[in-house]
């Protein structure tokens, strides 16, 4: 797509982007239940509230160490890791584009990092002042 669908729009085929829902009432397919723009409820896949949504439950649902060393753990590791990364991208993304949203991630952790780094400059020179 050229843009992400707001809540209150309607999808290619017609389908809603949001449906309004006080509590989760199961899956539903190509949607996402939580709270958004709109309030609690489902939010299209074609929006960025659901990205908004997923990025932060997934990153909450790291598979456990328990055999940290076995192959099939650290598959599950790498898999996991690659979910996460795609749901940050999708949700810092200015458009619904992975190519776009790796670009756009990366620029977003860049400017984090780069914040950090000008307060430990600054922490070292008042330091250095005293």
């Amino acid at each position: 797509g050229t843009r992400w669908l707001m809540p209150k729009e309607k999808g290619p085929k017609g389908e809603p982007c949001f449906i309004a829902s006080p509590t989760d009432t199961g899956l539903k397919p190509d949607y996402v239940y939580g709270p958004g723009r709109a309030g609690k409820g489902y939010y299209s896949l074609l929006t960025r509230d659901a990205y908004n949504i997923l990025h932060p439950r997934v990153a909450g649902q790291a598979p456990s160490g328990c055999c940290a060393f076995s192959a099939e753990s650290r598959k599950e590791a790498d898999d996991h890791d690659d979910v996460r990364r795609l749901m940050y991208n999708r949700q810092m993304a200015t458009i619904p584009n992975d190519a776009v949203g790796e670009r756009d991630g990366l620029a977003a952790s860049q400017q984090v990092a780069d914040g950090h780094f000008q307060v430990e400059q600054n922490v070292q020179f008042m330091v250095g002042q005293m």
